[in-house]
């Protein structure tokens, strides 16, 4: 690992394509453990703010005006979680979800054939 000014660069031993999804994942996430309230003050530099948070429901973001790089493109989104991949895939075809994670496997060629776009990288 190296860093050059505002550049963090990384380098893994083997091929590892999940990497920057974990980095952001609640179980490896780089965090200070000593600060005081950080499950309920959550802190970052990005371009949305937590606008109401519900552990294991869901999470409502509004863009943060005063973001370093640029305007985003969205004023809010909102993220359901929910452990049923079925249920997830039902959202989707329904219209309640644009985009959901983990869809059953068993349903990408029947989600293709509903012109809906798969991204996956190797494993």
């Amino acid at each position: 690992m190296k860093a050059d000014g505002q550049l963090l660069t990384i380098q893994t031993e083997e091929v590892f394509p999940q990497f920057p999804s974990e980095l952001v994942h609640p179980n490896t996430a780089i965090v200070d453990v000593d600060e005081k309230d950080i499950d309920k003050r959550p802190i970052g530099t990005g371009p949305f703010k937590i606008s109401s948070f519900e552990p294991g429901v869901e999470l409502k973001v509004e863009r943060f005006e005063k973001y370093w790089d640029g305007k985003a493109k969205l004023e809010k989104a909102t993220f359901a979680f929910n452990e049923d991949a079925n249920a997830r895939k039902m959202a989707l075809q329904s219209g309640d979800a644009d985009i959901i994670f983990r869809p059953p496997v068993e349903n990408l060629e029947k989600l293709k054939e509903e012109n809906v776009k798969i991204e996956s990288v190797p494993t």
